[in-house]
């Protein structure tokens, strides 16, 4: 079968070939056959041995639509037929006098010439329609390639887009009893794919609040998906495991064997890596436990502006190391403290070369603190962000504000 079709092509274009020339022959003699009826019917009024010019424009004609060949072909047929039916003696062959010989012979050398002139025109006329073809060929092509790539651009953004909808629930400030709670979500101006950035709060059977902000490395569906099954991982393993420290050990050895499944995704540009910070939080007696994997340090802001406790102590992100250890930070939160957690879309706002960096996170924190909601909190802190890089996030933000009340 496979023959057949390769075959197929080769034949048609011979037969393409063949039709092509023999339709320029068969022009020719078309036109010198209208050349001799059209000369016969004007000689009553011309003389019969008058120049060739029907005979040359029906060699322009065949050298035109057909090439040199069927030019040169014409005007033999051209030369014969003036012979036979206009040269004296008239219906025969031969016989020609001097000037009749110089006659048909300059025909002949006006036709030849003609004709390859005519041949040429023609070649370079096929070769510039071909050209043209081409071009033509070509820009459709580019037109369907950017068509079909801008359909799985957005087949892939919407199926992205809505998988990161997924991990972004809208959480009223009320949400959880003895919290307020508010959270945000801002994707870079620049970037065209959705980002791993996720956040989540619920709570656990014993009666304390979890808070969670992660951060997946890369952008797309790729990002996104996994950004989804380590969100839902962590519940799944938070709900069975009490400790907060040994459901980030077990979620990091979870992510460790996902990335060994998917070689793909376990180095170079398409490596996936999970930066977390997770918050268990008892609302009754305010004791809180922190556990940092490669993200950004969570901050308690205290009530009153009493100051800034910063969880600097932190371990691997998750997915580099199955061994890799984690440690918990334990803290009493007061009525009225509030605990920050975010990606670092604000911390790298930058202006030109400078970035905000987490010294500039704090100042606008402690700056929003004493605002009367925590919505209005956030959008402060965000509104800085932007304020400070000239009104453009360079990478996602997230940003997920708890207040003891």
């Amino acid at each position: 079968m496979s023959a057949l079709r390769s075959t197929k092509p080769v034949g048609q274009w011979l037969w393409q070939q063949q039709w092509s020339k023999a339709r320029g022959y068969g022009i020719a003699a078309l036109a010198v056959t209208v050349a001799i009826l059209v000369k016969s019917a004007l000689q009553p009024w011309i003389d019969r041995e008058s120049p060739f010019l029907l005979f040359l424009a029906a060699v322009m004609v065949s050298a035109w639509h057909g090439g040199a060949g069927p030019g040169v072909f014409a005007s033999v047929l051209a030369a014969l037929a003036s012979d036979y039916f206009f040269l004296a003696p008239y219906g025969s062959f031969g016989d020609w006098n001097r000037i009749q010989a110089l006659r048909l012979g300059q025909f002949l050398l006006e036709g030849t010439v003609i004709s390859l002139l005519a041949g040429g025109l023609r070649h370079a006329r096929l070769a510039a329609e071909k050209a043209a073809a081409g071009e033509r060929s070509a820009r459709e092509e580019a037109d369907s390639a950017r068509a079909e790539l801008a359909a799985a651009y957005e087949k892939e953004h919407y199926i992205a887009e809505m998988l990161q909808r997924s991990l972004l629930p809208t959480i009223r400030e009320q949400t959880l009893p003895g919290l307020k709670i508010a959270a945000s979500y801002e994707p870079a101006f620049h970037q065209t794919l959705v980002g791993g950035d996720f956040f989540d709060t619920f709570s656990l059977p014993d009666g304390r609040v979890a808070l969670v902000v992660g951060d997946v490395s890369g952008k797309g569906v790729g990002a996104a998906a996994w950004a989804g099954q380590t969100k839902y991982a962590l519940r799944a393993l938070l709900h069975e495991q009490t400790d907060p420290v040994q459901t980030v050990v077990r979620l990091n050895r979870f992510c460790c064997h996902w990335r060994c499944e998917h070689p793909d995704q376990a180095s170079g540009e398409g490596a996936r890596f999970v930066a977390l910070q997770l918050a268990v939080i008892e609302p009754a007696s305010g004791q809180i436990t922190f556990v940092v994997a490669g993200a950004e340090p969570p901050m308690v802001l205290r009530a009153g502006r009493a100051g800034t406790d910063v969880i600097t102590k932190g371990g691997l992100p998750l997915g580099v190391d199955p061994g890799a250890e984690y440690a918990p930070i334990t803290m009493h939160l007061l009525l009225g403290d509030t605990v920050l957690m975010t990606t670092d879309g604000i911390t790298e706002a930058r202006r030109g070369k400078l970035f905000l960096d987490y010294e500039g996170l704090v100042a606008l924190a402690q700056e929003a603190a004493t605002l009367p909601t925590l919505a209005a909190m956030g959008r402060a802190i965000s509104d800085g962000a932007h304020a400070f890089a000239g009104g453009t996030l360079h990478d996602d933000a997230c940003l997920l504000l708890a207040r003891r009340a």
